[in-house]
């Protein structure tokens, strides 16, 4: 997925995306940019073509996280058109992004931690655990999202077992207010490119599959990722082990090829939280 050629400017240009000709999904994008970070020692630029004004938030986040300066529009510096970011193989195409290539990325010791340029988002929860959460709620892409029941009630339930843990919601989606008013939730504020690093900061993950996840899947801290059972069975098959793990994946990350039901979200998180309590 790393691009590479001669060109007339004397910075060398390390990538390039087209908005117009990739289906540009903010978990793949942000995947791209790790991706290069990783690759790429020496810093480059990074080239984003027909980006759209809708498409700000988007080239904020890179901006916010890629060691690479982002360059958009620019189509003078180009040498040939031809030189596009593109897939790899048919498993790149899922919404987790090219799984195979961070994994030969990683193997060959060039493992960095998703880290964005300035964050201080969780400075007021020190003396706490911080589990971020991501409850995906979108209409528009139901298989995916949160059970809100499920996951108040596990909240309740977890709260009680573990006092020194905030769980702290990130994303725009709408939250029920039995959920954001507990005591143990916090229903952080910010941008997009805030709710990445809050993720990237927290002490682990919990959440849905979605675009945040990748913050987590990408990183060292412990995970767990709800996604749910018929959804990109084929894509999953490929990508996780016996284990419902990426190749590159460490102790304490986990995806959860289930539903988000309450005995679930509960058991998941406990051995979760119990490993990293050991764990000290």
């Amino acid at each position: 997925m790393v691009t590479t050629g001669k060109w007339e400017t004397n910075e060398r240009i390390v990538g390039c995306w087209d908005f117009e000709q990739l289906d540009t999904r903010l978990g793949s994008l942000f995947i791209f940019i790790h991706e290069l970070n990783c690759a790429e020692k020496s810093a480059g630029t990074i080239h984003f073509l027909n980006v759209l004004p809708q498409h700000q938030g988007l080239i904020d986040v890179c901006q916010r996280f890629s060691k690479h300066r982002i360059v958009v529009n620019d189509f003078s510096t180009l040498e040939i058109p031809s030189l596009i970011h593109d897939q790899l193989d048919p498993s790149t195409t899922s919404r987790t992004g090219s799984m195979q290539w961070i994994g030969r990325l990683y193997a060959q010791s060039n493992r960095v931690q998703p880290c964005a340029n300035t964050s201080d988002c969780l400075s007021k929860n020190n003396d706490k655990t911080v589990v971020a959460v991501h409850l995906k709620n979108n209409p528009n892409d139901i298989q995916s999202n949160a059970d809100h029941d499920a996951w108040l009630s596990a909240f309740v339930m977890l709260s009680k077992q573990y006092g020194s843990v905030k769980f702290v919601i990130v994303g725009d989606d709408d939250i029920p207010t039995a959920i954001a008013s507990l005591d143990c939730v916090e229903k952080y504020q910010g941008s997009i490119g805030d709710y990445f690093s809050v993720v990237c900061e927290a002490d682990a993950f919990i959440g849905m599959s979605s675009a945040f996840c990748a913050a987590a899947i990408l990183g060292a801290k412990p995970y767990r990722v709800w996604k749910h059972i018929g959804h990109h069975t084929d894509i999953m098959a490929r990508e996780l082990n016996q284990n419902n793990q990426f190749p590159f994946a460490i102790e304490g990350q986990k995806m959860c090829i289930a539903h988000d039901t309450v005995d679930n979200i509960v058991t998941e998180t406990s051995n979760m939280l119990q490993a990293m309590k050991d764990k000290g």
